[in-house]
């Protein structure tokens, strides 16, 4: 297996863009959460997230995407599904995915270790000519 984005990546990736990572005392907490504070911001995790490295990464990628897409989660649903894209561009990126796309979604998504919701999206974000995005993000 070839994943195009692993789990050391997206913590450098906080580390970079400066977001500090909690983990939650327990798992009775939502998987993932992203906030901006006085302190700066901020991503809460789920230890449960750990069980699963598909989960794991899907979370993690989605929460850091919320501070890149630059929206709060719980605002409008229109912003949750702008972090989603990003998220999807984050750990699909074009350059892996283009090589694969006579794969079926479900081999993608085993190769990359994310849902087959997730490929399947970003596939017909593909087909529309709406991936534009190439994760150096925001400094």
């Amino acid at each position: 297996m070839i994943v195009p984005v692993p789990i050391g990546r997206l913590w450098e990736i906080a580390r970079e863009w400066g977001i500090t990572v909690v983990w939650y005392p327990s798992e009775h907490y939502p998987r993932g959460f992203f906030c901006e504070t006085t302190d700066g911001p901020y991503i809460f995790l789920n230890p449960a997230i750990r069980k699963s490295t598909m989960r794991y990464r899907c979370t993690f990628a989605h929460e850091l995407c919320h501070y890149q897409a630059g929206v709060c989660p719980g605002l409008e649903a229109k912003d949750e599904a702008r972090a989603m894209r990003w998220a999807y561009d984050l750990v699909l990126p074009d350059r892996w995915l283009i090589p694969r796309l006579h794969w079926e979604p479900w081999r993608i998504a085993e190769e990359a270790d994310v849902y087959q919701h997730w490929v399947e999206a970003k596939l017909k974000l593909m087909s529309a000519g709406r991936t534009y995005r190439t994760i150096a993000f925001r400094s």
